[in-house]
């Protein structure tokens, strides 16, 4: 008998990939060609298989690929704006969003570390060290795109 509870997509982890590698292939897909899907052939040969599977999910999250690996619109305008004065606010608008569902309401002005690292833990669904490195990516993020925190 089939199962009738519905099942639920589970989100991809919010990134814990080094903010640099995240960059460095921002930067690497500028110099080269965005292709309409990003396998890891489109990653620099330097870049561990580890490294290469952080991004994958990183930019899964970010909604800068889909799920099948399909370049979207959004990163095909962050590759535009990446070195030039459109950086900030592109980059701020797609972490706005895509951690909308993890800061939900919390003040980042005045929340207190712990209070980030819960909600990271509830709603970002992740554990142990990997909190620890999502939050390090996603306060690398905000200060480069000049948002407070």
């Amino acid at each position: 008998m089939a199962n009738s509870t519905p099942v639920t997509e589970r989100l991809p982890a919010p990134p814990y990939v080094a903010w640099k590698s995240f960059t460095s292939f921002i930067e690497h897909l500028k110099r080269t060609v965005v292709p309409p899907k990003i396998d890891n052939s489109m990653m620099p040969p330097t870049m561990s298989g580890g490294t290469r599977s952080h991004l994958k999910s990183a930019l899964k999250f970010l909604d800068l690929i889909d799920p099948a690996d399909n370049v979207t619109t959004k990163l095909r305008n962050l590759i535009v704006a990446y070195g030039t004065e459109g950086w900030r606010e592109a980059m701020g608008d797609v972490i706005s969003e895509a951690y909308s569902r993890i800061v939900t309401d919390l003040d980042l002005d005045s929340a207190t570390a712990r209070q980030l690292t819960d909600q990271f833990r509830s709603l970002g669904h992740v554990e142990g060290e990997m909190v620890e490195r999502c939050i390090r990516f996603y306060l690398a993020a905000l200060k480069s795109c000049g948002l407070t925190y």
